[in-house]
């Protein structure tokens, strides 16, 4: 068993190595997360979040199924008026989170 551990290339597991090795391993579910078209879910959000931006609280007129926390999430991407902007914003949670 001593020499099996004995020829293992340990420097993989460094650090930097490690951190590399997580993120080469996520590339293509980020990609294809860039790439495939979002669910009216992200839609649905979008529009509450516009409705923050008219001065219109969650629950006033409107009944909605998600926290309220939701709904000032998606303040910045319906500013832009862009869903890509929610991908880098969740990409970026992603990378703090894992880093952390």
């Amino acid at each position: 068993m001593l020499k099996i551990l004995k020829f293992i290339d340990f420097n993989l597991f460094k650090k930097n190595n490690l951190i590399f090795l997580i993120i080469l391993l996520f590339i293509p579910h980020i990609i294809n997360d860039f790439i495939k078209v979002p669910n009216w879910d992200l839609y649905n959000n979008l529009y509450y979040g516009l409705r923050l931006l008219e001065g219109e609280l969650l629950w006033t007129t409107e009944f909605h199924d998600k926290f309220p926390i939701i709904q000032y999430l998606f303040v910045i991407p319906a500013f832009f008026k862009s869903l890509f902007v929610w991908k880098l914003l969740s990409f970026s949670f992603q990378l703090v989170s894992s880093l952390l």
